[in-house]
């Protein structure tokens, strides 16, 4: 059994909130292939009196702190995206 390095974590999810707008999915999508990652899961629920907002949870395993901070960070600056929320995890959460 190996130990996680420490400057890894065992899970983080990113929770997005946005407009329910076409362009949403694929910009943040383009984040993880740019670094040649594909999340571990994916959800995404239309929310609001009109459903007119969209929450999608990110869940990626073993991802480095930093990076993660620094995806959020750049998922902020997404338009239409209202809020990312990035937090370390455990396994038995998203297992």
């Amino acid at each position: 059994m190996s130990a996680v390095p420490p400057e890894f974590h065992p899970a983080v999810t990113f929770t997005v909130r946005a407009a329910r707008a076409p362009d949403v999915l694929p910009r943040v999508l383009e984040l993880f292939a740019k670094r040649n990652l594909v999340p571990d899961r994916w959800t995404t629920r239309r929310v609001g009196e009109n459903r007119d907002r969209l929450v999608f949870e990110i869940e990626m395993d073993a991802m480095e702190w930093r990076l993660a901070d620094y995806m959020a960070a750049s998922m902020r600056q997404i338009v239409n995206v209202e809020s990312v929320v990035a937090e370390k995890v455990s396994l038995a959460k998203t297992g």
